[in-house]
């Protein structure tokens, strides 16, 4: 009777290992690409990190021998440093982005900023939230040595819920308003979908789009450390950074992809 409550309890605790902090996965190698869907003071919501959290998260990386790499690297196929990081923020609005920078400079990092173009200037509810976009002149005055700057979508509308038309609309949209107004937006593309697997739109057909509009890369949210070298330059995963992941979430999410099987 005992030993049958002793096996059931350490099965119990392997599977709440496994599940909770994804335990016994191995971990995997490659490029990890950080997304922060909204940095702020205080926290708003589950995927609002805290600048505090977010230094503690910098300071991880950099005493364990992380480098941040730059977009344009992987578009002109560069060679990567031992332990690459992409850090990639999406929606971040104007009184939050001189905070960002001067922390990626404190560690000597760097970052991509996804903007929905069609919200450039906007002030707006997002998430029920008051939120203010920043103008074509703010994002110009950005150090794009230390961020840079790349596409969100136009209107950040789903791709699932477009047809193949809007699609090409949407994604063209970007790129004429950076051929009209040359602010240094790279001719990378991050989905709004939630995940890129339920669009209706088959991959070779998105591909073609991509390519016939000059787009070089994409990403999409995956929760995946993406092998080298990447298997599709189209569909890049990237690993949701959350305001609830603690630091040892952060760890197995940097080197498995994700801290939860479910």
């Amino acid at each position: 009777m005992v030993l049958s409550i002793c096996v059931l309890l350490l099965l119990s605790l392997f599977l709440y290992l496994h599940f909770r902090f994804n335990f016994w996965s191995r971990k995997q190698q490659g490029l990890p690409i950080l997304q922060y869907n909204q940095l702020s003071e205080r926290s708003f919501e589950a995927e609002t990190v805290t600048f505090t959290e977010f230094e503690r998260q910098l300071q991880f990386l950099a005493s364990n021998g992380y480098t941040s790499i730059k977009l344009q690297l992987l578009i002109d196929g560069g060679a990567l440093p031992p332990k690459p990081v992409l850090i990639t923020l999406d929606r971040a609005q104007s009184l939050e982005i001189n905070k960002i920078c001067d922390l990626l400079a404190k560690y000597s990092f760097c970052a991509v900023l996804f903007i929905p173009i069609g919200y450039i200037g906007e002030k707006l509810d997002w998430d029920d939230r008051p939120a203010i976009f920043m103008d074509i002149e703010q994002i110009k005055r950005i150090d794009q040595t230390r961020m840079e700057i790349a596409y969100n979508s136009y209107f950040y509308i789903s791709y699932n819920n477009l047809t193949a038309d809007e699609t090409r609309e949407d994604i063209e949209s970007c790129v004429k308003f950076e051929e009209y107004n040359q602010i240094g937006l790279l001719p990378v593309l991050a989905f709004p979908d939630r995940k890129q697997s339920e669009n209706k739109l088959n991959k070779k057909y998105l591909k073609r789009i991509f390519q016939e509009l000059g787009i070089k890369l994409c990403l999409v949210k995956g929760g995946a450390i993406n092998s080298l070298p990447f298997e599709d330059d189209y569909f890049l995963t990237r690993i949701l950074i959350e305001g609830k992941d603690s630091l040892l979430d952060f760890k197995i999410k940097l080197q498995k992809g994700r801290c939860k099987i479910w």
